[in-house]
């Protein structure tokens, strides 16, 4: 969706709250579940049953409020790197060192680049892909609003990192499957060496 596009943001009942993605941003809403806000200047309308109303600019949102932000998920992109996705925008002067940072299965943070609602980790440790592995974030961390991260939304589990590696699938069998003569049975195997 183009940076200029509206968003619907908020809809209670037949309520409908719309802003740029733009103003989104800048203003900090991210998830805006839980955030109340004052609009002004700004003329409503009506979309069948529900009443909509939009932000054209900062100057007409007061008075916003939002809870804390939260870590919404955790992935490991590779064996040695795990990126934390948060429901706003995070300060980057808040993120001071890896010790921030806590992790499971003697992962430890090595490393950490701050983008946006992201926050990329590079990990020591040995990466299983069969494992599960909690990432516990410091509450001292703080989006770009001044609130701190919740202390009940700092933590989430990832998989461990699975490289596909073509050498452990095996094609070992291939056969017409039953009375249809258009279908064709495959059988495939998954052999990891050890």
């Amino acid at each position: 969706m183009p940076s200029g596009m509206a968003l619907r943001l908020l809809q209670t009942g037949n309520l409908i709250f719309r802003l740029p993605m733009t103003l989104r941003d800048s203003s900090q809403l991210g998830d805006p579940n839980g955030c109340s806000l004052t609009v002004t200047g700004t003329p409503a309308w009506r979309n069948n049953l529900a009443t909509q109303v939009m932000g054209w600019s900062a100057s007409e949102l007061s008075n916003i409020s939002c809870p804390a932000p939260s870590l919404v998920t955790a992935v490991a992109t590779t064996d040695a790197q795990v990126l934390l996705i948060f429901d706003r925008t995070i300060d980057a002067t808040t993120v001071t060192n890896v010790n921030q940072f806590t992790l499971t299965g003697g992962l430890a943070a090595t490393a950490y680049t701050v983008t946006g609602r992201e926050i990329a980790l590079t990990v020591s440790g040995t990466m299983m892909g069969a494992t599960t592995y909690q990432v516990t974030v410091d509450t001292a961390i703080e989006d770009t609003r001044g609130s701190p991260i919740m202390a009940n939304s700092n933590q989430a589990s990832f998989a461990g990192f699975d490289a596909c590696q073509s050498k452990a699938i095996v094609i070992s069998q291939v056969y017409g499957a039953g009375g249809n003569s258009n279908a064709v049975g495959l059988n495939l195997s998954n052999w990891i060496a050890n």
